[in-house]
């Protein structure tokens, strides 16, 4: 029995650092207000919610065609985290934006500077979550940077009348979110995405994107 115990702490502790590294090196602030997350580190893109882009994000109107055109601005993204070493260490990059899907409030910036070989991602989910397991939140609440909090999956499939698309299935949350905590990432006991928070309360009651339409969008970014 001690035998299994020990094997058992061996193993949770290793996890937990490996989760600790990945936050490290795979959690954004966006412009300083949003969360994001490194989806895809050979495409160096960085997953966040569509409205975090509005400030970035301009729209014309043809006066002859009555077309609009949408441009948008190069945003900002930073990391700042302590080291194994107890050191403060900071990075920031710009990044320009590649996909809105304002359908899903999901966007994906990518990072411009060829030098950055980013080390991590995190993974999509290719399982949907089940109500009942446990959950964790990765994000900046109140700019309080590479914050993690464990929930547990409430619901999924919820419509939500005040969400950005309120006839959309979203997954249900019960950890914390606070401003600044929009965009981060769910992920599950595997440390894979299975949702993007894009609305809720301070209260435990969070939503997020499902990961099944983030996997849609990334499959058509080349």
């Amino acid at each position: 029995v001690l035998a299994v115990v020990c094997m058992s702490t061996v193993a949770l502790a290793w996890d937990v650092q490996r989760m600790d590294r990945r936050i490290n090196e795979t959690n954004f602030v966006i412009e300083d207000f949003c969360s994001g997350t490194l989806i895809d580190k050979e495409k160096k893109l960085i997953l966040t919610a569509a409205h975090c882009t509005q400030f970035n994000t301009s729209v014309k109107v043809d006066p002859v065609t009555k077309k609009q055109e949408t441009t948008y601005r190069d945003m900002k993204v930073h990391q700042n985290w302590r080291n194994a070493y107890g050191t403060e260490m900071s990075r920031t990059y710009m990044t320009k934006i590649v996909r809105v899907d304002k359908t899903h409030d999901l966007a994906f910036l990518q990072i411009i500077d060829p030098e950055v070989k980013p080390v991590d991602f995190v993974p999509l989910a290719t399982r949907e979550p089940v109500r009942g397991e446990f959950a964790y939140h990765v994000g900046n609440p109140k700019m309080q940077e590479a914050t993690l909090t464990r929930g547990i999956v409430s619901y999924v499939g919820r419509k939500v009348p005040f969400a950005p698309n309120p006839s959309m299935e979203y997954l249900q949350y019960d950890g914390a979110g606070s401003p600044g905590s929009s965009g981060g990432a769910i992920l599950n006991d595997d440390g894979e995405l299975i949702g993007v928070l894009v609305a809720g309360f301070e209260t435990g009651l969070i939503f997020a994107v499902p990961v099944k339409y983030v996997a849609e969008q990334l499959a058509t970014i080349k």
